[in-house]
């Protein structure tokens, strides 16, 4: 015959409607002490309860006022296996195995602390086999912690449905929200991983159809070298660091408001037009110490030779400094000369040819003079900010570790860095 210790902390009203009849599973030991109320039904003092089975109580109700002691303390001292400091069940389809009621209207009250202790603990280890994790349907339901370096303080586990499913209607709060305090660091606000050869680590959609909603912000506030989204494939593979994809022939699959620039060659590859199916074909774009324009065409010359060019109404707006590549096209045995008779004014230009009637090509290359070149300038051997001194986009390629990347800069100078 076992026998079965029970001690329940409390200051209050204990109420016991029953005794056992079967052994509850989930529970192997009751430990602690059982603490009487000083009024009727019986007088304050420390008492023990010894009970050879299982006590199965219809319903513990306890009430104090103290602001130290907790009513009810469950604990179990095994040292080693999957033990349960207290265990709570419901039958029921709509039942909740555990209610835990925060009646304060007002200050941070919590409804349900989780706090693990252990080097590699959970604080709270939600799982469901076909449905929800953890729910949370208030403004802000869930609030866990894990001080340990190796735990984790919300784990959703669910293996065919959501894991942490996080909703709410506000305009400016957020359904979830992942922040680091660490200060130093490669410390990661939010983490989302896929083992799936076809999945995803992170999908943002915005389901809107109407308006600029966005599927994806990232957003870096550093006044030093911050990174807005940073993506990062293997050195090897066709791999992509950042994907994007427009299906609108108005949009653009990436748009860059500000500069752009790439350490490697930029281009435009499609489906090689002679062989689909094996070859790509990549176009490279032209690079040059200025920004600059390119415009283009065909004219005829008249009865006299001359003939005027006009170019885009805006062009006198965006460009400056012109220079001008005239071809003649011309099938005849003559040799025939072409010129500039006058610069661009008012949009336009003027040539001539030495004799009538004659087809030129025309090229003019101007360097950009638009607001935004106007306001920001344009430099093609600036200095390094002082952050990136001594540090290289590509260090392999001067025969320098990595550690020396100019990625890894504003990391060391925060006191971090990447492991």
């Amino acid at each position: 015959m076992r026998t079965n210790t029970l001690i329940v902390v409390s200051l209050g009203v204990l109420t016991l409607a029953g005794v056992a009849v079967a052994q509850d599973q989930g529970v192997q030991a009751i430990v602690g002490d059982v603490f009487l109320q000083s009024t009727t039904p019986g007088t304050s003092q420390v008492g023990h309860a010894t009970i050879t089975g299982t006590l199965r109580a219809g319903q513990v109700f306890v009430q104090q006022g103290s602001q130290t002691t907790i009513p009810v303390v469950g604990n179990n001292i095994a040292a080693s296996g999957s033990t349960f400091g207290g265990s709570f069940s419901s039958a029921s389809p709509n039942g909740t195995a555990l209610r835990a009621t925060a009646t304060a209207m007002t200050g941070p009250a919590t409804g349900i602390v989780g706090e693990s202790r252990s080097d590699n603990g959970t604080g709270i280890h939600a799982k469901a086999t076909n449905g929800i994790g953890l729910l949370s349907s208030v403004t802000q339901g869930v609030a866990v912690s894990a001080t340990s370096q190796g735990g984790n303080a919300v784990v959703g586990i669910s293996t065919s449905a959501i894991g942490v499913l996080g909703l709410n209607g506000s305009t400016t709060i957020a359904s979830v929200i992942g922040a680091n305090s660490a200060t130093t660091g490669d410390a990661p606000g939010g983490s989302f991983t896929t083992g799936s050869t076809g999945g995803f680590a992170l999908q943002g959609l915005a389901t809107k159809t109407t308006g600029f909603s966005k599927g994806v912000v990232g957003e870096s506030r550093s006044t030093i070298n911050g990174e807005g989204v940073l993506g990062i494939v293997p050195n090897s593979g066709a791999g992509f660091g950042v994907h994007g994809k427009c299906l609108s022939p108005n949009g653009f699959g990436v748009f860059c408001e500000g500069n752009q620039a790439a350490t490697g060659t930029k281009s435009f590859i499609i489906d090689h037009p002679l062989d689909p199916e094996n070859r790509y074909l990549k176009h490279y774009c032209a690079e040059g110490p200025e920004p600059r324009n390119v415009y283009t065409g065909h004219v005829r010359t008249d009865g006299q030779g001359y003939a005027w060019v006009k170019l885009p109404d805006y062009y006198e707006s965006v460009n400056t400094d012109p220079e001008y590549q005239l071809t003649v096209v011309d099938s005849s045995e003559d040799f025939v000369l072409v010129k500039v008779v006058q610069r661009v004014v008012a949009g336009r230009f003027r040539i001539r040819t030495s004799k009538p009637g004659v087809d030129v090509s025309w090229r003019i290359e101007a360097v950009r003079n638009d607001k935004w070149v106007r306001q920001t300038g344009h430099s093609a051997e600036p200095l390094k900010p002082d952050v990136y001194r001594g540090t290289y986009l590509n260090p392999e390629l001067y025969g320098q570790p990595a550690s020396r990347a100019q990625s890894r800069a504003g990391l060391r100078a925060n006191g971090g860095g990447r492991p």
